[in-house]
């Protein structure tokens, strides 16, 4: 679960042993929706909603720029939605 901080350090701890100390690329695709109209999100969803498919992406790029660097060419990839320039009639929340 890449929205519990725990989980993310595991993962990027893993990283680092599975592949020598460092990393060449990242790809960021993780998100989900809850389809709904916007206002009618609790706090708990959108708190659960920008824990992952944002603070999770943001988070996993800083504690794995110690991995990325060290290979002196390293990318990073961010994957969005089309929901960002179109909307999908699916919650405003999940564009953002």
């Amino acid at each position: 679960d890449v929205s519990c901080p725990k989980s993310r350090a595991t993962l990027v701890a893993d990283a680092g042993r599975l592949f020598g100390g460092k990393l060449d690329i990242f790809v960021s695709n993780v998100g989900f929706n809850i389809r709904k109209p916007t206002v009618d999100y609790t706090p708990d969803e959108y708190r659960r909603l920008m824990d992952t498919n944002l603070e999770a992406s943001f988070a996993l790029c800083q504690l794995l720029h110690p991995l990325l660097k060290q290979t002196g060419n390293a990318a990073v990839v961010f994957n969005s939605s089309v929901s960002g320039l179109v909307s999908t009639q699916s919650g405003a929340v999940y564009a953002m």
